[in-house]
């Protein structure tokens, strides 16, 4: 049912710590917007909003301009887990703790 955290179980000792993830590759609405070095401009949307604001909203004025650029899009994924371990025979002896993970990428 779950899969093990040896290492988990190897620093704290006693506990027999399990993983069970509780949802898979989710994505976050915010994106930004950042340059090939890596350095971030902004978040996307309201960056986009100056841009095209400049431009009294025309996309079409914008868009051939930001295609010839090497700027870049990201995403956030997040992946989430519980990591319990039992601590007695009953359904409520346990310790647990939820694991997060955020990661950010270049589309």
């Amino acid at each position: 049912m779950w899969a093990s955290s040896p290492a988990l179980s190897a620093a704290f000792p006693g506990f027999a710590f399990g993983i069970a993830p509780i949802d898979g590759d989710n994505r976050r609405d915010t994106r930004s917007i950042m340059c090939p070095d890596g350095s971030r401009l902004g978040e996307l949307r309201p960056w986009m909003v100056v841009k095209l604001v400049k431009e009294t909203g025309d996309v079409k004025a914008v868009w051939p301009r930001l295609r010839e650029t090497d700027l870049q899009i990201t995403e956030w994924r997040r992946t989430s887990a519980f990591v319990p371990a039992p601590t007695g025979p009953g359904a409520a002896n346990y310790v647990q703790t939820a694991l997060r993970l955020l990661m950010e990428r270049r589309l």
